[in-house]
């Protein structure tokens, strides 16, 4: 890496950090779920969300490490997050030039290709957030980088095939979904009868993850994690037409306004002058991970689509960054019949037209949020949510048994054992005759959003406890506000 390479790089990062600063305070209700299983795991030695009962209720176990390193040594939780979150930045923006760097020679359309994310607003909002957001986006780049080498390289020892086994392994010990990029990649290397890669990968990984899942299953009873059930319609009778509406309501909006749009034109440009000729993945530059690239963009979102998943925009950020990568380098072998220059201005027009969508995305749907515009996120979330939570922890009883249908907030602030009506923390209420497994688990007190009922299931109730506020969700930030009532058990029905 050249002097001005590592010049460019430190630009890059310090861009991030501008753009993203805005929204260095906002966190959400998910980050918070997993703040509970790092204060448990660092102060009681537990992976278990409520003490005394483990969970496998943490989609990354791999951030959670990271997280619980950083707590245990400054001991506080939002310090760790916001280093946490720091230093993926640095090493995401690393991996990715390098990426970059091998696909395309002009380093103005590297910048440029790597700026489409650090403008994208649903990467500002959420890359400080707590959660693994920009950590992922490395691992994913690193296995891209990582899983193209073993396939490229005609002469590779044996050993790197088992370190990019491993590499594997730590990928998807931080998101499932990199178990598709694991196939991909075992996929490209039968095709191109790379055996011994595919071999020797397959079997590091198997051996390896295969310990830790049964690590899980013995410790949580479970292979995989409870979130995979709830975040997707596998636990639900959910046939394809609600999967398409689904996907119509809460995917194609994130798609269109920042996936799609921002990069039609490149999409465009690269179809009419680059499909047309003939072994187009050949004379590319490094074909194998332009490939990669394409097949890990494709087949997430049809994974996502096929296991119903909620499209929520912190997901898309697992493969959005590469769509603007791969359409420039292929767009870049058009540089025979339009000149370098002339390509990189038609670029950065298209750049220019991202940061318009991406302004007007954070000013009418992200821009409270800021603490540059409020001060009412500065812990993260509502300050008011916060205080109904805290009003929990000041007035119930330390027996109380709250259930409740999100887990972040009021079980972090609200400090009692929380009955997830989810499934996260409590998987027993995916299984079937879950309205008696609640009965059995003695709720004292429910807490919903929506209108106040007087009845969930088997339960009387009685409302004890209500707030407005304004949520920050992983969907769309809409303006207006929701109440959340706290209830008291008054009886239980049929009983």
């Amino acid at each position: 890496m050249s002097k001005n390479d590592a010049i460019w790089i430190i630009l890059l990062i310090i861009i991030g950090l501008i753009t993203t600063l805005p929204f260095w305070n906002a966190k959400g209700d998910d980050a918070f779920i997993t703040f509970r299983f790092v204060k448990n795991f660092v102060d009681h030695g537990q992976l278990a969300y409520n003490l005394g009962e483990p969970s496998y209720g943490f989609t990354s176990p791999l951030w959670i490490g990271i997280l619980s390193a950083l707590y245990f040594i400054f001991r506080d939780m939002y310090i760790a997050a916001w280093i946490a979150c720091f230093l993926s930045l640095i090493a995401m923006v690393v991996a990715l030039w390098v990426l970059v760097s091998k696909v395309v020679e002009n380093r103005t359309l590297r910048i440029i290709s790597i700026l489409f994310l650090l403008i994208d607003p649903w990467f500002i909002r959420w890359a400080f957030s707590g959660q693994e957001i920009v950590f992922k986006i490395f691992i994913a780049t690193s296995l891209i980088l990582i899983g193209s080498r073993c396939l490229e390289n005609e002469k590779m020892q044996l050993w790197r095939y088992c370190l990019a086994g491993l590499v594997f392994v730590v990928g998807v010990l931080t998101r499932p979904e990199f178990m598709a990029l694991l196939v991909i990649t075992i996929f490209v290397a039968l095709t191109i009868r790379k055996y011994k890669a595919a071999l020797f990968i397959l079997i590091t990984f198997v051996i390896f993850y295969g310990a830790w899942a049964l690590f899980c299953k013995n410790q949580f009873g479970s292979f995989y994690p409870h979130t995979i059930l709830v975040k997707t319609s596998l636990s639900k009778n959910i046939g394809i037409a609600d999967s398409i509406k689904q996907m119509i309501k809460w995917a194609l909006p994130r798609y269109f306004l920042i996936i799609i749009l921002p990069v039609i034109p490149l999409i465009t440009i690269s179809f009419i002058m680059v499909v047309p000729k003939k072994n187009l993945l050949r004379t590319i530059k490094a074909p194998i991970t332009i490939l990669i690239m394409i097949l890990w963009v494709v087949c997430v979102t049809l994974a996502y689509f096929l296991s119903g998943t909620y499209m929520a925009s912190m997901y898309t950020l697992i493969f959005s960054p590469f769509i603007p990568i791969f359409c420039i380098a292929i767009l870049y072998k058009t540089k025979e019949s339009i000149s370098e220059k002339r390509m990189s201005n038609y670029v950065f027009a298209t750049l220019l037209f991202a940061l318009i969508i991406g302004f007007g995305v954070i000013s009418l749907r992200l821009g409270s949020y800021s603490w540059l515009v409020s001060d009412r996120y500065n812990r993260g979330d509502d300050s008011r949510y916060i205080e109904y939570a805290e009003w929990i922890n000041k007035n119930l009883p330390d027996s109380a048994r709250i259930a409740t249908e999100e887990l972040g907030i009021v079980g972090w602030f609200g400090q009692r054992y929380m009955i997830d009506l989810a499934g996260i923390a409590t998987p027993s209420l995916l299984k079937p005759g879950a309205d008696d497994t609640l009965v059995a688990l003695k709720p004292t007190h429910f807490t919903f959003y929506g209108k106040p009922i007087d009845k969930y299931k088997n339960f009387e109730l009685k409302p004890i406890k209500s707030v407005q506020f304004r949520r920050i969700g992983g969907r769309y930030s809409l303006d207006y506000l929701d109440t959340c009532t706290l209830y008291e058990v008054v009886a239980i029905l049929g009983r």
